[in-house]
């Protein structure tokens, strides 16, 4: 997850990502921190949208907050990961 950026192209002020190295631990923590499954953003990283709000509840539930540079990395990593196919339920998700 990465800290609440200013964004325009939102109807909320801040927002941020929720991400996780596999899609059902994506999930299951979003549930718990009660997103809902509609909410879920199938790009080519795998995310929800987090509001001010939602980020508390997910580093308050665990969630680790990242730096932008750490961010960055992570989506790489996970990018890199579901093109080789050695994260097949992030490659099958674009099927969702």
């Amino acid at each position: 997850m990465m800290p609440c950026l200013m964004t325009k192209a939102w109807p909320y002020q801040q927002a941020c990502h929720l991400i996780a190295d596999t899609l059902d631990e994506l999930h299951r923590f979003a549930v718990s921190i009660g997103l809902k499954r509609e909410w879920f953003q199938n790009h080519s990283i795998p995310h929800y949208d987090l509001t001010e709000s939602k980020r508390v509840l997910a580093i308050n539930g665990g969630a680790l907050p990242l730096e932008p540079k750490e961010f960055c990395d992570k989506m790489k990593y996970i990018e890199k990961a579901k093109n080789d196919n050695r994260l097949p339920e992030l490659s099958a998700a674009q099927n969702d």
